[in-house]
């Protein structure tokens, strides 16, 4: 029906130990993106697995011809992690 999705990660939230955490965990992390598996900073990838599967349910749920996703700060890295996983919507 042409619809679109707009997916908007917020940045760091200055009173969040959470995202501080995850701003400050700079081991290495391992994480599946789509069909590859991507090495990088770990607390990226633990700030995008726990809002993920909540963000996947809504894709799913409203199957939109285009997502465009963009992000800030913390949200940037989750954004990239994000782009490819909606692919297998559209095709």
């Amino acid at each position: 029906d042409g619809s679109s999705l707009i997916v908007a990660h917020r940045g760091t939230q200055i009173t969040s130990v959470t995202d501080w955490r995850n701003n400050l965990d700079l081991e290495t992390g391992e994480t599946l993106c789509g069909k590859v598996r991507l090495k990088g900073h770990a607390g990226f990838f633990a700030a995008w697995r726990a809002v993920f599967p909540w963000l996947w349910l809504r894709i799913t749920h409203h199957r939109p011809q285009a997502v465009y996703v963009t992000g800030h700060s913390l949200g940037a890295p989750q954004a990239v992690l994000t782009t490819p996983q909606h692919n297998p919507i559209t095709t």
